[in-house]
């Protein structure tokens, strides 16, 4: 399990940097970042936390970016933490904070707030000033009965407590992230509050130039849907896709776990054999000596070794040199149960004896000589088709009118539309046997 986008005491963060890596690992999380908002105070005590611990740091930060909408944030993975350029920039910003804190402290006094800066500063820990430190202090001092009271009654938009802070540019962020030698992702592409989809393809015209690396299609605030959408988005476009929980410590997200309370993946090439001949040339440098050549970019090496999953679907034979390089697993189909099992979770519609006949008639259908069996994928789209068509058995008629659900090529829908048709074998007739066993006639 990973998890990319997360948050310590560093900045709005509840968990200490060292709590945070042994929350992970008892999460079962093996790859974590910590991107606190413009700043790197809290990476090197996640280090040192997770020495000798089944747990990979990856140093990040998320940066606020100006943008005339919701909110857009821009996390830099794989950053050097120390890097001169980073280091100056993110002193700049504290300075800004520490300012607006300043401002903050007045504009809450005017409301009858009087709480002291410094305990506000000693609860930032050294780190970047932000909201949620003046909401824990206010709690401490009876103003409201929790954080989240604090923010609705004084920090959010319209708010006596709500000071905007200055942010960077989007080309800023992005020269920033790349400077320090990481990749820039564009964090939680749903809090941006595009208009379209097609307004968001325009931004990315403008972005992918400046040096956009990723988007985090598996992100806390993502429907289903929305994670579909960005993961095609960024694969047609080349970019990386990531994912992260936005973990906090103070709501409901789990670490490790995207929106719809599913993990986030890891490491993942689908149907490699689908790739063409460079592609898989470029995975030999990636699988041997553990680093991608980039012409524009120069030779990236992993600091530790990647753990890669290939997937194929033998639609064409790999190199012997790729091959010799992977661990080989066959993975067959589902048995019975399982697959009905599966139907049942994502398909809970369907009417369990149809489900039971539908799983049946599929199992059957892959020991038939086919060109192309039905997928786990096609059984659910079939079983979501009987559902859309109000189906309550799976009768001859039925079969007909949605087997080019399950079936994709002709040769093999015609054969199955025949077998369907043919008439039931012939049972041999009875001889004539007598009461005691005996035969008596022919």
């Amino acid at each position: 399990m990973i998890d990319l986008h997360t948050h310590s005491s560093a900045s709005d963060g509840l968990l200490a940097p060292a709590h945070l890596v042994e929350l992970a690992v008892r999460c079962g999380v093996r790859v974590l970042s910590v991107t606190d908002h413009d700043t790197v105070a809290g990476i090197d005590e996640a280090i040192k936390g997770a020495k000798g611990l089944p747990l990979r740091i990856i140093p990040g930060i998320e940066f606020s970016v100006d943008f005339p909408r919701g909110s857009f944030h821009l996390i830099g993975l794989y950053i050097d933490h120390t890097h001169p350029e980073l280091t100056a920039a993110i002193n700049r910003l504290k300075n800004i904070r520490d300012a607006r804190g300043g401002l903050i402290i007045d504009a809450l006094k005017e409301a009858g707030v009087d709480i002291p800066l410094h305990e506000v500063i000693s609860e930032a820990d050294g780190g970047s000033l932000g909201k949620p430190h003046f909401a824990r202090v206010m709690v401490r001092h009876g103003y409201a009965r929790s954080v989240e009271e604090v923010f609705e009654r004084y920090l959010v938009n319209g708010r006596p407590g709500d000071v905007p802070k200055e942010k960077i540019s989007p080309a800023e962020a992005i020269r920033l992230v790349r400077a320090a030698g990481g990749l820039p992702v564009l964090a939680h592409p749903s809090s941006l509050e595009m208009p379209s989809i097609e307004a968001f393809e325009n931004l990315l015209d403008e972005l992918v130039p400046m040096g956009l690396m990723g988007i985090e299609a598996y992100a806390s605030m993502n429907t289903g849907e929305d994670v579909r959408r960005y993961d095609a988005i960024a694969r047609r476009r080349g970019l990386l896709v990531s994912g992260g929980s936005d973990f906090h410590g103070d709501h409901d997200e789990r670490m490790g776990f995207y929106a719809e309370n599913a993990p986030i993946p890891e490491g993942l090439i689908d149907e490699i054999d689908r790739a063409d001949a460079e592609f898989e040339a470029f995975l030999l440098e990636v699988l041997s000596d553990f680093q991608v050549s980039v012409p524009e970019l120069g030779t990236l090496a992993a600091k530790h070794r990647p753990f890669v999953i290939l997937t194929s679907n033998n639609t064409r034979e790999l190199s012997e040199a790729l091959k010799r390089r992977c661990l080989y697993l066959f993975i067959d189909y589902p048995t019975l149960d399982e697959e009905l099992a599966v139907v049942r979770l994502k398909v809970p519609d369907l009417n369990p004896k149809l489900a039971q006949q539908a799983v049946e008639f599929v199992q059957r259908l892959r020991k038939a000589d086919m060109r192309k069996s039905p997928s786990i994928s096609e059984t659910l789209d079939w079983a979501n088709a009987l559902v859309a068509l109000n189906a309550s058995n799976l009768d001859k008629d039925t079969l007909e009118d949605t087997l080019s659900v399950l079936l994709k090529h002709e040769a093999d829908l015609q054969k199955t539309k025949r077998q369907l048709n043919a008439p039931p074998p012939q049972q041999p007739k009875p001889r004539n046997y007598d009461e005691f066993g005996r035969f008596s006639g022919n």
